[in-house]
């Protein structure tokens, strides 16, 4: 059984991050990466809370409500469509407070399918973090070397020679606006 392949995505909208992954059967799954929801084990943690919904937001969150008509998610089809209503409201430049608050609704309820349908085996090594993320921004060896120093440091850490040292982790997070956690 192969682990998950995934990428990780920066939602500026929402100041977080969460794993788009692509498990063994070529579905795709929304994991909480360092954001709010990281780590639920049962609980809910919000770091952060949303600004409070003035009254004509509150009449939009009962609109989205009725128009998105959030449950909790039993099948893959539903969470396919809650995926697809989470990366729509994503994508806007500026959402409406209503709309952050149904993406945080929608978040924990793919997280909570997901969770317990697609459980991951284990964590990814630094290296494989790494080269996900060359691959996804379509990066060669030789485009890492303002963070490494050289393209033979390079090598060495991509070919498990070499470790990543926390000034890497953060050049690298630097670079591809992740948390430097990601690389422990």
């Amino acid at each position: 059984m192969s682990s998950p392949v995934f990428h990780v995505e920066h939602n500026a909208n929402l100041g977080e991050m969460f794993h788009a992954e692509h498990s063994q059967n070529g579905k795709r799954l929304i994991r909480p990466g360092l954001g709010r929801t990281a780590g639920l084990s049962g609980q809910l943690r919000h770091p952060r809370r949303l600004e409070k919904m003035t009254a004509t937001a509150v009449k939009e969150y009962k609109t989205l409500l009725a128009r998105t008509l959030p449950k909790p998610i039993h099948t893959e089809t539903e969470n396919e469509l809650a995926i697809r209503q989470l990366e729509q409201l994503a994508g806007k430049t500026k959402p409406s407070a209503a709309e952050k608050q149904l993406m945080e609704l929608l978040t924990i309820l793919i997280e909570a399918f997901e969770e317990e349908h697609y459980p991951l085996s284990r964590k990814a090594s630094p290296v494989e973090v790494l080269q996900e993320l060359m691959e996804v921004n379509g990066l060669k060896q030789k485009d890492l070397t303002d963070v490494f120093g050289t393209s033979s440091i390079v090598s060495e850490v991509l070919h498990g020679k070499r470790s990543l040292t926390i000034a890497h982790m953060k050049k690298l997070s630097q670079r591809f606006h992740i948390s430097p956690e990601l690389f422990f």
